[in-house]
Parts: structure tokens; sequence; C-alpha cells
């Protein structure tokens, strides 16, 4: 990477909040005038704006979004209620309340689920059947992600089941001196690090019941070069 500009595209001043898809070919911008919120979203190898979406009556938004395929957009309005667009036909799929205080969200990596979060509580949404999947409370609301294949939610120090909200990993911070961070390396296995900052990867076994890091034989592992090089950790 050089730092080069490969190109530059122009949007009206009052759309100067940008939301970036994670795969980086799409981006949308946004902003609020006239008693509207707009939405654009454009293609930024090419600069074609491919999608424009006028929310009227009085209402701005936030929490714009892309979902990782790159086939939905969604934004909150101002009631709280999410609203998910298919950027390919510009169709509004659904309005959806989550009816939780203070709602932020989340994409998993698959674009299948939504988590939506208030106070110590999530709610995970499934946009291809239009409904909740599960609702349960959280020990904490950072460090929060799917894995890959959208099967499990991480929070904090803790592993979720996505249907059921059930407990299936628990990092025992105390016991391992592990920082409450998880980072997704695959669908069975996560990386953590230890308090001196060492980073170190775990096994997810296929078990219902809950699994406590504190267990002996599943200890963490240090990351092999490769491992650290693929997953640009220091």
């Amino acid at each position: 990477m050089t730092g080069e500009t490969l190109r530059s595209i122009a949007v009206p001043e009052y759309m100067s909040r940008i939301c970036i898809q994670p795969a980086g070919w799409l981006f949308a911008s946004y902003g609020y005038e006239n008693g509207c919120s707009d939405i654009s979203i454009f293609n930024a190898l090419t600069g074609e704006n491919i999608l424009a979406e006028t929310i009227p009556q009085n209402t701005s938004v936030s929490n714009v979004a892309i979902s990782p395929d790159g086939k939905y957009l969604t934004a909150m309005l101002e009631n709280s209620v999410f609203s998910i667009w298919d950027i390919e036909s510009g169709a509004l799929i659904s309005n959806f309340e989550p009816e939780l205080p203070a709602v932020t969200a989340i994409w998993s990596g698959n674009s299948q689920y939504m988590a939506f979060f208030g106070g110590n509580k999530v709610c995970i949404y499934s946009v291809l059947d239009q409904g909740v999947v599960s609702l349960f409370d959280i020990n904490s609301t950072m460090y929060r992600g799917f894995s890959p294949d959208g099967s499990m939610f991480s929070a904090g120090h803790v592993i979720y089941d996505v249907k059921s909200g059930k407990q299936k990993v628990v990092f025992s911070i105390e016991e391992k001196q592990i920082n409450p961070r998880i980072v997704w390396a695959g669908n069975d296995r996560v990386i953590t690090r230890y308090a001196n900052d060492t980073p170190a990867v775990w096994l997810i076994p296929p078990l219902e019941t809950v699994i406590r890091i504190a267990d002996e034989s599943l200890a963490g592992r240090e990351l092999t070069e490769e491992e650290r090089r693929k997953f640009f950790i220091e």
C-alpha cells in the first residue's frame, strides 16, 4: 500500500457521514437536510452510485451499516426501528424494532444475522427469516462478535450459542489471567491474550455443556508465526 488516492467521489456536504462495507468495495454516505435523511451507496472501485434512499418525515438515521456480502443496507431511525434494504433492487425488506434501550447493532460475517444490543441484553435477528432467533443476557457489552458461520456469538470472555442464547464457553479470567477479548480465528477456534499480552489460540469443542477454559486439558497454546501474520497480531 502506498497511500495514493485511487478515486475521489463527490457527495453533498451534508452527507458527510460515512460507513464502509467490511470487504471495502462499497461505502455509504448519509446525512440529514430539509426534513429528510438521505443515504447513498457507492461502488468504491468505480465511483458508481448504486443506491439512493430518502427517508422523509423529519427522521434522522444512525447506525448505518452494509452487510459483509454487500447485499443489504441497514439504518436505525429515530424511533429505534431498524430498516433493512436490498441493495441491488432498492426494495425495503423489513422494519424491525428490537425493543431494547440505546440500541446498537452488528452484522454476522455470513450476513445471515444481526445482533442488536441494549443494556445487558442482545437480540439476534435472522435477516433471511425476518424474525428474532434469540434474546438473552450478556455479561459484557465489550468485544462483541460472531463466529464466521454465525452459529456462536462472543461478548467479553463468554461465548454463546446463537439459537439458544446459552453459554457455550466461559474463559476463566481470574484463574488463567486472560484478558476479556475474543478474536474469532475460525468456527472452532478463538484467540485471546493472557494478562502479560501473550496471544494464545483455543479450540472450541463441539459440546452442549458449558466449557470453562480453566480446565488444564484445554489450556491455550501460543500462536505460531504464521498465525500471527494471518491475524495481524504483533
